[in-house]
């Protein structure tokens, strides 16, 4: 698994999550990767509401590096 960013780790650790997630369970990665779908949706679209914003960018970039 690649490594975090400092950006992503911030991101989770704002959300209440751990940055280490290798050793997580897929009920976990699932919890992460549906409150990062949320984030999306509430915040991260941008304002064309074509794509997303910075902060959207942020959020898949975290559910990208989420181990499979």
């Amino acid at each position: 698994m690649k490594s975090l960013t400092e950006a992503q780790e911030n991101l989770l650790r704002t959300l209440g999550f751990p940055v280490a997630l290798e050793n997580l369970d897929d009920a976990e990665l699932t919890r992460i990767e549906d409150a990062l779908s949320n984030e999306i949706q509430t915040h991260g679209i941008n304002e064309t509401s074509n794509g997303l914003n910075d902060y959207g960018e942020l959020c898949r970039s975290c559910i990208i590096a989420l181990p499979d």
